[in-house]
């Protein structure tokens, strides 16, 4: 995380990074997730809190949260999730039921 707080790094630089690294830690396992509502806020929430923190926004300055998410051109997590969910529930319903794991 230091190095997306790095001022002498670009914002670009630092959009990038936080693209790549971040939506699979936040989602790790979601497919197995029963999630609600107010997780799904928590886990927007993170990530709307690292996207200040890479902009050097203060939540005292009160930018709005469709500004920061127009300058960082990020996917929302709660779409990424719904993607991995969808995914993992295709390939479930693809799966073959004479597999081994479901023999024993």
């Amino acid at each position: 995380m230091k190095h997306v707080k790095n001022k002498m790094i670009s914002t670009k630089l630092r959009i990038k990074t936080l693209e790549t690294c971040t939506p699979p830690l936040l989602t790790y396992g979601a497919p197995t997730w029963a999630l609600t509502t107010g997780q799904l806020e928590k886990l927007r929430a993170t990530q709307r809190s690292i996207e200040r923190s890479i902009l050097n926004i203060r939540k005292s300055k009160k930018v709005r949260n469709n500004t920061i998410g127009a300058k960082t051109k990020m996917k929302d997590i709660g779409y990424i999730m719904m993607r991995v969910k969808m995914s993992y529930a295709g390939y479930m319903i693809r799966i073959e039921e004479e597999r081994w794991n479901e023999i024993l």
